[in-house]
C-alpha cells in the first residue's frame, strides 16, 4: 500500500537563532545589587581580600592558610566577584585569583576597603 503523505522531513525552524539579544530587557527595572560584605577584622578571609585587594593571588603565595580556594569561594558568596583563571606553576596547572574590576560594586568596595585600610 502506498503511504498519500509525502516521506521528506521539512524543518521548523529554519530561521538560525539570534542570541545578540540583550541580558536583560528592562534594565531599569532590576534592583541595585548591595555592596559587598566586608569580613570580620584579623580573619583568613580578610588576609585573602587583602592580598587580592594588592593583585592577583595562588595558593603558594598565601601563607595565612592552605585554604585559599575555600576563602574565595566565601568572599564570593559575600559579594566579591572574584575571577579565577589557571596559570602553569612549577609544572602544575594552579588557580590564580583577581578581583574582578569590571563589577562596580566590587570596583567601589575595593576602593573603599582600600582607603579604610591605609587610614587604619
Amino acid at each position: 500500500m502506498r503511504s498519500a503523505r509525502p516521506t521528506e522531513v521539512n524543518a521548523s525552524a529554519l530561521e538560525p537563532r539570534r542570541h545578540s539579544i540583550a541580558q536583560d530587557l528592562f534594565p531599569d527595572t532590576i534592583p541595585p545589587r548591595p555592596l559587598p560584605i566586608f569580613p570580620e577584622p584579623n580573619s583568613v578571609k580578610e588576609s585573602a581580600l587583602l592580598a587580592l585587594v594588592d593583585g592577583a593571588i595562588r595558593q603558594s603565595g598565601f601563607v595565612r592558610s592552605w585554604r585559599l580556594a575555600a576563602y574565595v569561594r566565601f568572599l564570593k558568596d559575600d559579594g566579591w566577584e572574584i575571577v579565577s583563571r589557571e596559570v602553569a606553576e612549577n609544572g602544575r596547572t594552579v588557580a590564580e585569583y583577581t578581583l574582578d574590576l569590571q563589577d562596580d560594586a566590587t570596583r567601589e568596595a575595593a576602593a573603599r576597603y582600600r582607603v579604610r585600610k591605609g587610614s587604619a
